[in-house]
């Protein structure tokens, strides 16, 4: 009986091994975003609400993570030694055709979920507010990643408030 038992362990144990791990249909399409993957470094600005400008240097890591079924994205940008912005972000494709949802929380505990489309080398996602619009696109070439973060009242005009110009250093 201690045999028999042992025996349909050992064939369960290889049957669950054998199985095909991750989300393949995921996965590919999170393929579409290969260009993000990386560490990236470079400098950018903020504008705050009191329409002070920071300058700051920032660093991104961005991996796949899950079976490659997410990107997950931290980045950090620092002025004089502190911490000026601040950001985690998971992307993962969406039910909706062509399009990702991107998860965003920020340090000082801002938090949403929003589309993001990618055509191309350019990837956008907007936030609605009660005041305006907020849409941030980032270009993507094989080193290069420039990110620039706008707002608009609904009048056809957009104003920066975020730019950063970044470098990969590490595929």
């Amino acid at each position: 009986m201690r045999k028999l038992i042992l025996i349909i362990s050992v064939m369960a144990c290889l049957q669950l091994a054998a199985q095909d791990h991750g989300n393949q249909e995921l996965s590919s399409k999170m393929k579409t975003l290969q260009l993000l993957v990386g560490k990236w470094q470079g400098e950018g600005y903020i504008i705050d609400q009191s329409r002070q400008k920071t300058n700051f240097q920032q660093e991104e890591l961005i991996e796949y993570d899950l079976d490659s079924t997410i990107l997950s994205i931290e980045g950090v940008g620092k002025s004089d030694g502190k911490i000026v912005h601040h950001a985690r972000a998971i992307i993962s494709p969406s039910d909706t055709s062509g399009k990702f949802e991107f998860y965003s929380f920020l340090s000082d505990g801002r938090k949403g979920k929003f589309m993001m489309e990618q055509e191309g080398e350019v990837i956008k996602w907007f936030i609605e507010t009660e005041q305006g619009t907020i849409r941030y696109t980032i270009t993507l070439s094989k080193n290069n990643y420039h990110e620039i973060g706008e707002f608009g009242y609904g009048d056809g005009n957009w104003y920066p408030f975020l730019e950063m110009n970044l470098k990969r250093v590490k595929s």
